[in-house]
């Protein structure tokens, strides 16, 4: 794989520090990697990376993504984001969410698109917040 370089808008953050973040910031903070080719010139390849599969506190878990290519808003890799992306909850989330269902059918094995952030953590409120230490034990600010 190419060579990696963060940049970041607002400073930078240690995976620690940035995980104790609210979700919103968290979205928001993340930094910006750079592809750099092998003489260590950036490649014009600029990319959030991707948010780890959130564990709650309860054992439920699910991805939520916020990016130039996700279902979010805005749709770019600044935000700050109002609407996110879910991915493949592992339980059927709240009958509210069924607007933002691809396939509410199967609640478990879907994308919710353009989902209110606010809903979200709502939810993930609703599950005892987010297991930090499980979510973010191995998580590197990295494309893979």
């Amino acid at each position: 794989m190419s060579q990696q370089k963060l940049v970041w808008s607002e400073g930078p953050l240690s995976v620690y520090e940035w995980s104790k973040l609210d979700l919103g910031a968290m979205l928001h903070r993340r930094p910006i990697v750079e592809l750099l080719d092998s003489h260590g010139q950036p490649m014009d390849i600029r990319m959030v990376p991707r948010m780890p599969r959130l564990i709650l506190a309860d054992g439920a878990s699910l991805s939520v993504q916020a990016s130039e290519h996700s279902y979010s808003s805005p749709r770019d890799n600044k935000g700050p984001y109002t609407k996110v992306e879910v991915g493949f909850p592992s339980e059927t989330p709240p009958e509210a969410w069924k607007e933002f269902a691809e396939e509410w059918g199967e609640p478990t094995n879907t994308i919710y698109s353009y989902i209110p952030l606010t809903m979200v953590m709502l939810y993930i409120g609703a599950h005892g917040g987010i297991d930090r230490d499980a979510t973010f034990k191995d998580y590197k600010f990295q494309l893979r």
